[in-house]
């Protein structure tokens, strides 16, 4: 079973990850009291492609794999697209969008992470809109540079695909 929740998460993890930029301590441990922890045993599902979402998660401790259903190939056909470990994010479009998820996140060992839900993130536009703001403008940055990674392999496999 995965470590306990008080041993693993400090601030100075927090203060390390992308999503919490400009953040000062007293806001982040205000921030914290909006998150929720969650335990996963290996090869738990964490979120279903298809399934609604409407939270992100950072990943404390532990692995997980992004696993994307292949169009055209049968049904249950999914293949990694992605590999994700401590202190990475996921599910950050659905926090936006509110869409369906986009992929199947599965554990790849007992894991923990911490939870934002769309729900919290509305409780602090009304009680922190400082804190907000950053945080939106941290998710468009991981978004952004996630989608510029994308970019740049999907012109490589095209203009591969097109040089045979």
């Amino acid at each position: 079973m995965p470590k306990k929740f008080a041993s693993t998460v400090s601030l100075k993890f927090l203060q390390s990850h992308a999503l919490f930029g400009g953040i000062e301590d007293e806001e982040l441990i205000k921030f914290l009291a909006f998150m929720r922890q969650q335990e996963f045993l290996k090869g738990e599902n964490i979120v279903i492609e298809g399934d609604p979402g409407d939270c992100l998660f950072l990943i404390v401790e532990g692995s997980v794999e992004i696993l994307k259903t292949v169009p055209d190939v049968g049904e249950g056909n999914m293949e990694q697209i992605a590999t994700l470990g401590k202190g990475e994010t996921f599910g950050e479009m659905s926090i936006i969008d509110l869409h369906t998820r986009s992929a199947t996140v599965r554990t790849m060992e007992d894991s923990i992470v911490l939870v934002l839900s769309q729900k919290s993130l509305a409780h602090i536009w009304d009680s922190h809109p400082k804190i907000y703001t950053l945080i939106l403008m941290n998710l468009a940055r991981e978004i952004s540079m996630r989608l510029r990674s994308i970019d740049t392999r999907f012109a490589i496999t095209l203009f591969s695909a097109k040089g045979k």
